[in-house]
C-alpha cells in the first residue's frame, strides 16, 4: 500500500510510468501519460490494461479490485474521473468489468460505474454518471448519463 502511494505521488510522468510498468507490473502502452495522484486500487498487473497513446489526467481513480478495466488506444480521461469496477454490498454482481474503447473521451469529474462499456470515439461529458453502455460515436451527459447526440 505504501509503495503504491509513492508511485502515485512521483511528480515526473516518465518516472511514474516506469515505476507503474516495471515495479507494479501494470501493462501500459507507449506514449501514454499517467497524471500525478492517479489512484489504482487493486492488482494493476492482472486487472488493468492501458493502451497506446492514452492520456490519463491527475486525480483519476480506478477501482479495479476483483474485476477488470481495459482502456484501449487513444483514450483521454480528464481530471478527477472515477472508474468503479467493484460494487461492495448486496449487489447481484459485485464485480463487473469496465471497457473504454479506442478514441473515447471522458470529461472532468465523470463517474463510470461497474459493467459499462464506453464505445469507440464516444464522449462522456463532465460530471456525467454513466451506468449503462455508451454506443460508439455518441455524446452522453447528465445524471444518469443520457445520449445527447450522435457524432
Amino acid at each position: 500500500m505504501t509503495f503504491r502511494w509513492l508511485v502515485e505521488s512521483v511528480p515526473s510522468s516518465k518516472i511514474r510510468l516506469w515505476l507503474e510498468r516495471h515495479a507494479m507490473g501494470t501493462p501500459i502502452g507507449s506514449s501514454t501519460s499517467l497524471g500525478a495522484f492517479t489512484h489504482i486500487i487493486g492488482d494493476s498487473s492482472k486487472e488493468l490494461s492501458i493502451g497506446e497513446n492514452c492520456f490519463i489526467a491527475r486525480f483519476t481513480t480506478m477501482l479495479v479490485a476483483g474485476s477488470r478495466l481495459d482502456i484501449e488506444d487513444d483514450v483521454t480521461i480528464t481530471t478527477g474521473v472515477n472508474i468503479v469496477c467493484h460494487n461492495p454490498g448486496k449487489f447481484k454482481k459485485p464485480y463487473e468489468n469496465v471497457t473504454i474503447r479506442k478514441g473515447a473521451y471522458i470529461g472532468t469529474g465523470a463517474i463510470i460505474l461497474p459493467g459499462v462499456t464506453i464505445g469507440e470515439d464516444a464522449v462522456v461529458a463532465a460530471g456525467a454518471v454513466v451506468s449503462k453502455d455508451v454506443p460508439k460515436k455518441t455524446i452522453v451527459a447528465g445524471v444518469p448519463a443520457k445520449v445527447i447526440r450522435k457524432l
